[in-house]
């Protein structure tokens, strides 16, 4: 199966959000613009839940540990 670039399905996302958060699609687009990224990729970073749910098989990774000093906790998105 050929199946399209996240950042396109991302930006099927952006007509809502520009109708329903406008502030928050403004703010995004600062963040891309301020990282040098395109704004499709901060709004796939967003929206990956979304666009991963059935289309990739995802998850994510934790791992704790303790020490003397402190506890310590990770987690990352397997994607």
């Amino acid at each position: 199966m050929d199946w399209p670039k996240v950042q396109d399905l991302a930006l099927t996302f952006e007509p809502v959000m520009r109708r329903k958060w406008p502030a928050y699609l403004e703010e995004i687009g600062g963040i891309a613009e301020g990282a040098g990224v395109s704004l499709s990729d901060i709004i796939a970073i967003n929206v990956r839940t979304e666009i991963a749910f059935g289309m990739f098989s995802d998850g994510c990774t934790a791992l704790g540990w303790r020490t003397r000093d402190g506890s310590f906790l990770a987690q990352n998105w397997d994607w």
